[in-house]
């Protein structure tokens, strides 16, 4: 049974702000559901690859550098690339993280709203009771597990590939993760 401490004012208006805002990181479930949305997009349009160190448990070692992958956002606008007319074009496939924003799980396990998304949620969000815990909140568990089966496949990745550059591609890394879903 989940216990709140207070209640939650959110209500998504279909605004896109948060869509507009945000960036999003990726894990291997969150590619896999993108590409089974059956996109158009090529992988390196829906993933950009951030730089980051090696000690991150989120790094991939990919074309030598290790790297954090997001979704990819529009140039113009800085919306992401999934974003068409204020609404997501993979609704049913989008990343774990869009489907928990702004609801996070504090220490607690009590639901809030994310500190980070609080201010958003402020300034463009209806402030409506927020009804849909038990859907958030096994969403928010999902994305758990999945993000500690990421790691693990990172680890893996990361140690497979270290000597072989030309092993370090993106459709690589693709192939490989398949075992770890």
């Amino acid at each position: 049974m989940l216990f709140f401490k207070e209640k939650i004012f959110f209500s998504c208006n279909l605004c896109g702000s948060c869509c507009k805002e945000m960036d999003i990181p990726i894990t291997h479930y969150d590619i896999d559901r993108i590409i089974k949305s059956g996109t158009s997009l090529e992988l390196d349009m829906f993933i950009t690859l951030y730089p980051s160190t090696q000690e991150s448990e989120y790094s991939a070692l990919l074309y030598n550098v290790y790297s954090t992958l997001f979704l990819s956002n529009n140039l113009s606008d800085n919306s992401c690339i999934f974003l068409v007319d204020n609404k997501c074009s993979i609704y049913e496939y989008r990343p774990n993280t869009c489907r928990t924003w702004p609801i996070s799980k504090n220490e607690n396990k009590r639901l809030q709203i994310d500190e980070i998304a609080q201010i958003l949620v402020n300034s463009s969000c209806d402030k409506k009771i927020f009804k849909d815990h038990k859907e958030i909140s096994k969403n928010i568990d999902i994305g758990l597990s999945e993000l500690e089966s990421y790691r693990t496949f990172l680890r893996f990745w990361n140690a497979k590939v270290q000597d072989m550059i030309e092993q370090q591609t993106i459709e690589n890394f693709i192939e490989n993760f398949k075992d770890f879903l």
